[in-house]
């Protein structure tokens, strides 16, 4: 991805502090975190996933999609946004 070992190593500082603290006091089965230039998210979710690192230029979604619409008839949009440079 273009990205150099300390920059990375810079993202992910926020990932190890998840060790830290309270935070797996109140674990629940699944956990999901997207991490970028401008985002740092943690989830818990409702249901156990099977262990994904995915490196890319945009998070990856779908393994998530079921979550919002769980009982098959929803209709959802998503939005995605991002900054093209010319």
């Amino acid at each position: 991805m273009g990205l150099d070992h300390q920059q990375t190593m810079e993202w992910f500082q926020q990932v190890h502090e998840l060790d830290t603290g309270d935070f797996w006091e109140n674990e629940d089965h699944g956990l999901a975190i997207f991490v970028s230039p401008d985002v740092f998210r943690c989830y818990y979710l409702p249901e156990e996933f099977q262990d994904l690192v995915v490196v890319s230029d945009r998070f990856h979604l779908k393994p998530l999609l079921h979550l919002i619409n769980n009982d098959g008839n929803s209709t959802f949009w998503l939005l995605a946004k991002s900054r093209l440079s010319c």
